[in-house]
């Protein structure tokens, strides 16, 4: 037989073919592949492979390693026959009480954020069929009223219930992940006092004509690890691009310390159901509302990536050293980040922060404002071309002029050409909406009163640069006939008579107020009592 590398991937559950005698052999952790959920862990070593039919003994192994997923390579002049893995129980334990219940709250934990995070999908891939789906009615038949009426206040009502509940499932997951990063700390820490931890072993079965050096590689998946995105987005000024710090969280709790690795984060997830879906019939019913025609495409729009700015605890700014270099790798089904710098993750389920890459992301930036719900602006930064930077979900870290606004959450999945990063508040942008008291007498007509209401915004810039800015404001909207809404004044503004959405977008100077105003007229019943601003 020439010499080769000979790799064989069965395992068997019996005793190994023919072998005798055991050689314990020594192996090193080199390289780790951590996944979104589990890492691949790679032993390298060398060994005298004695004449005949012999098993390699490999110990020391995590005890919590997949089986299936054992693989054995080796360069020399003999066969190998077989891969057998097994538990080495140095002492019979009865389970532990207590880790049993941390290993059954892990579990429901990483359940529920799974969960969560496809409930968020769906609602993103709700958002977008509803988005592309505006039309109603035929191009010759029109559409009616009231069908104009229900379809305006469905796609309203049901766009405003979908951000409010992914806004929710965004603060749900980062509790869940807050309570399974407390668990695996005390899983970690039972795990760590424990000296009767059970080990894997490996035995290989070899066949030899004479004895031959070799040099072999084992690999293996274990479950207890992973890495999570996370993010500091640094804007030095209006002018500069994002600056976004891209790491990873690696932790692990796998019974072996990885020391000096070769460390590969991945976005891939071997633990995913590797099974193709099999798309069932879909029978068409009508909408449940009236004038809504739902259909499957998607239309390719700007969408936020960023919600939920928390200003309550600042972290510490990291040093400006460098990230260790790194090797991007695009692979079919997913996206390799090779750190070339040997690291250190001990098995005690704490989180490590791995750099993986900075990017500078050519960015336009603008302020947005909507008096009616918040008279804070919000500065907002809209990048293209993001797909590039293998980006992923993550936790974020927001300094805007070298001060720390807040957290917030990137959120990823979405299929946009441009995202929109929230930057937090500016608070020298000063916004005021003031109701017109002239404009808002009573007339009577009839039995229908009309009632006038106006507003003024008061936009000021207190910064030296000058800024672009967008202000949201709205009309309310008819729902029968015996309603009249009538937009008296609303200078400059663009109106989207679908919604009532008023939008103002103009340059404001550094130093400089502008002034906006609209009024509205409402005429209705005078027994039917509205609220109007």
């Amino acid at each position: 037989m020439s010499k080769g590398i000979v790799m064989i991937l069965l395992i068997f559950s019996g005793q190994l073919l023919w072998a005798t005698t055991e050689k314990e052999v020594a192996s090193t952790i080199k390289e780790v592949i951590v996944f979104q959920q589990g890492a691949q862990v790679t032993r390298k070593g060398s060994v005298q492979v004695p004449s005949g039919r012999n098993i390699l003994k490999f110990s020391g192994i995590s005890p919590n390693i997949d089986p299936n997923s054992v693989q054995f390579s080796a360069t020399g002049e003999f066969t190998i026959l077989s891969v057998k893995h097994q538990i080495n129980y140095f002492q019979p334990l009865a389970p532990d009480a207590e880790q049993e219940r941390l290993m059954t709250e892990q579990k429901r934990l990483q359940e529920a954020i799974t969960l969560e995070q496809t409930l968020m999908q769906v609602l993103a891939e709700e958002e977008s069929m509803i988005l592309a789906n505006k039309s109603i009615g035929g191009a010759q038949s029109g559409v009616s009223i009231e069908d104009l009426k229900a379809t305006a206040a469905f796609y309203r009502e049901r766009l405003r219930e979908i951000k409010l509940e992914r806004l929710e499932m965004t603060k749900k997951v980062a509790k869940l992940q807050e309570d399974l990063n407390k668990v695996n700390g005390q899983m970690n820490e039972i795990t760590g006092k424990n000296k009767k931890e059970s080990t894997s072993e490996i035995l290989v079965a070899v066949d030899a004509k004479s004895a031959t050096n070799s040099n072999f590689q084992i690999t293996y998946r274990v479950y207890a690890a992973g890495w999570t995105s996370d993010y500091d987005i640094r804007v030095k000024d209006v002018d500069s691009p994002v600056g976004l710090h891209y790491k990873g969280k690696v932790y692990q709790s796998s019974g072996e310390d990885w020391k000096d690795v070769q460390l590969t984060l991945s976005t891939g997830n071997p633990q995913q159901a590797g099974v193709k879906p099999n798309l069932q019939p879909w029978w068409l019913y009508p909408p449940s509302y009236p004038g809504v025609a739902l259909r499957g495409s998607r239309e390719r729009s700007e969408s936020y990536a960023l919600d939920a700015v928390d200003d309550e605890v600042a972290p510490k700014e990291a040093a400006s050293a460098a990230y260790a270099p790194v090797q991007q790798v695009e692979n079919t089904t997913s996206v390799e980040f090779r750190i070339q710098t040997p690291y250190d993750i001990p098995t005690d389920g704490q989180a490590y922060t791995v750099g993986i890459e900075q990017y500078e992301l050519p960015a336009t930036y603008e302020y947005y404002v909507a008096p009616k719900l918040n008279t804070n602006a919000f500065l907002t930064a809209k990048v293209t071309d993001w797909e590039q930077y293998h980006l992923m979900s993550g936790a974020a870290n927001l300094f805007f002029e070298n001060t720390y606004m807040g957290q917030t959450a990137l959120n990823m999945q979405n299929t946009q050409d441009t995202i929109t990063l929230s930057l937090g508040v500016d608070k020298s942008i000063v916004v005021t909406r003031t109701k017109q008291e002239q404009y808002s007498d009573k007339q009577l007509i009839g039995n229908k009163v009309t009632k006038t209401i106006g507003w003024e915004i008061e936009v000021r810039n207190k910064k030296k640069a000058n800024i672009q800015i967008v202000i949201e404001d709205q009309i309310p909207l008819a729902t029968n006939d015996e309603m009249e809404i009538e937009l008296v004044k609303a200078k400059d503004a663009k109106v989207d008579t679908s919604t009532g959405k008023l939008r103002w977008e103009f340059d404001l100077k550094g130093g400089k107020t502008e002034k906006l105003e609209f009024r509205y007229d409402v005429k209705h019943l005078k027994k039917v009592n509205l609220i109007l601003e």
